[in-house]
């Protein structure tokens, strides 16, 4: 991460965004001819996605921030807001002090894991949390993370994230991701108890949009966004 002095924030780029690989696009397999073409892709996505959901929050806490590959682009869009990287990983949450040190970024790490939360971390006020592939890596254990943001009581969650459900497996296209996604023990269900919640009055869910893109393999980016009441 560190060359010549200075951070090389393209580092920062997850492993599972892929160069030079086939996508999925609108139900199709395609093979674009820009090699980065997943990652400007999806950087284009989160910066709509920022500005039309972020804008209005003191605070964003980036549950699950990994290398900080979201972080670093919300500290730059919103330098004057308070950017919490929270993550279970030590190294994780170094990556977000130690760049924020280096770049005088407002942002925070804190260790914090999503399979049992902390109940003594409490949000800031007028708070937005969000999280990109992160619930997709907790084998279905959100229930404690769930009820955290429902006594927490952010303004705003977001989650960008596969979501088994959303798949027809009845085209082969689907069925394929969905299998894909079931074999690798990625988190099912999330979905329908977000439904379900809704139904009891508890939360309110404001958008679900599946993006119908994704790496070769899998969707990733489905966006859902919704507030506890």
């Amino acid at each position: 991460l560190l060359k010549n002095n200075n951070y090389q924030l393209e580092s920062l780029i997850p492993k599972f965004i892929k160069k030079n690989k086939p996508m999925r696009f609108m139900g199709e397999y395609i093979l674009p001819n820009e090699q980065n073409f997943e990652h400007h892709y999806f950087n284009i996505y989160r910066s709509w996605l920022f500005e039309k959901y972020f804008s209005n929050f003191d605070s964003i806490y980036d549950i699950g921030c990994g290398s900080s590959y979201n972080l670093v682009e919300l500290c730059k869009q919103f330098p004057k807001k308070k950017i919490y990287g929270f993550d279970f990983v030590k190294s994780s949450v170094d990556i977000v002090n130690e760049i924020s040190k280096f770049y005088n970024f407002n942002a925070e790490g804190k260790i914090f894991d999503i399979i049992n939360p902390d109940l003594d971390i409490h949000l800031d006020e007028n708070s937005l949390v969000f999280t990109a592939g992160v619930i997709e890596q907790v084998a279905g254990k959100f229930e404690k993370f769930i009820d955290y943001i429902l006594q927490m009581k952010p303004k705003l969650v977001v989650n960008s994230e596969p979501i088994y459900e959303l798949y027809d497996q009845d085209i082969l296209f689907d069925y394929l991701a969905a299998k894909f996604h079931y074999k690798r023990g990625y988190t099912r269900g999330y979905l329908p108890k977000l439904l379900e919640l809704e139904k009891e009055g508890r939360i309110k869910i404001i958008k679900l949009k599946r993006l119908n893109f994704g790496s070769l393999l899998m969707e990733g980016y489905t966006c859902i966004v919704w507030k506890p009441l």
